[in-house]
């Protein structure tokens, strides 16, 4: 029986892409609406300069990929815009899930960001907007209203997520985000790049059987927990930090150590004068450490 070469048989595979291209516009262009439910298609948006309002997006088993380089065409649904310039994936409000591949790249959002999968890694660079004179909450009893607000979440494998926070405001200070990051038996790893001074952040990283590591911004002020059931939770102090005010003021770091736990509490200059802008940060996993970094 004669074989046919592999590489033979490759010339005659078939595959399909399917590519949404959108028209040049002198400024951003905005989609008001897009949604897809597109199973055996991965999701590549790439180039995109343009914001899409409310974005919808479901594939499994197949990757999620903003980047800002090209990506082959089989298999996948592309967005470009005609511009030279690469830009992120940007919506007002978008929900991104697969099932067994990864979610990986670059996205903006100013009001609500959903990645999930599973049994996948998710590593993404995010930019989260919050504009206070908002109202973002459309969900009755929501306890978070006004916030802008970021859920990652996968299974079995590593998160790795990289976090920038602005506010929508004449002094680009203040604003209030949400960001709750979830795995198991993974690696969970998230680091703020920049945050506004006297903004308001609660932040909920877990993970089990793996390290978590939370890198907040100095910016950051409020009430944290720190959780570990085997390895000793970890509370790492930069000592040398500046006041990002710019105010010289002095930074207070309180930390106690409760069983395996480690609470405690940071803020800028006097507690009744940072009070307002006071958040949370929970961070743990099981058997592995857990490290916050201030």
């Amino acid at each position: 029986m004669e074989h046919e070469d592999p590489e033979e048989r490759k010339k005659h595979e078939l595959a399909m892409g399917i590519s949404v291209k959108f028209p040049k516009h002198p400024d951003t262009l905005e989609i008001d609406k897009l949604r897809t439910h597109l199973p055996l298609f991965a999701h590549l948006f790439e180039d995109a300069d343009l914001r899409i309002k409310n974005l919808k997006a479901a594939t499994l088993f197949l990757p999620i990929k903003a980047e800002v380089r090209a990506f082959p065409l089989n298999h996948c649904i592309t967005l470009l815009a005609y511009h030279a310039d690469p830009k992120a994936l940007s919506v007002d409000r978008g929900y991104l899930r697969t099932e067994n591949n990864v979610i990986v790249g670059n996205f903006t959002a100013t009001e609500l960001l959903i990645l999930e999968t599973r049994n996948s890694p998710i590593a993404v660079n995010v930019t989260l907007t919050n504009d206070p004179s908002k109202d973002l909450s459309d969900d009755a009893g929501d306890e978070h209203t006004g916030f802008s607000k970021l859920f990652i979440k996968t299974s079995n494998s590593p998160i790795h997520g990289n976090i920038t926070l602005l506010a929508d405001t004449e002094d680009s200070s203040g604003g209030k985000f949400s960001v709750d990051t979830f795995t198991t038996n993974s690696p969970l790893r998230i680091g703020f790049a920049d945050a506004p001074v006297d903004s308001t952040l609660r932040f909920i990283g877990l993970t089990s059987n793996s390290p978590a590591v939370a890198v907040m911004h100095p910016t950051f002020q409020g009430d944290f927990l720190v959780k570990s059931t085997l390895f000793g939770p970890k509370v790492d102090v930069d000592q040398d930090v500046e006041d990002p005010k710019g105010e010289g003021r002095t930074r207070t770091v309180d930390v106690s150590k409760v069983g395996r736990q480690i609470v405690g509490k940071v803020y800028w200059g006097s507690e009744d004068e940072s009070k307002d802008a006071f958040g949370q940060v929970e961070l743990g996993s099981t058997l592995l450490s857990a490290t916050l970094k201030l």
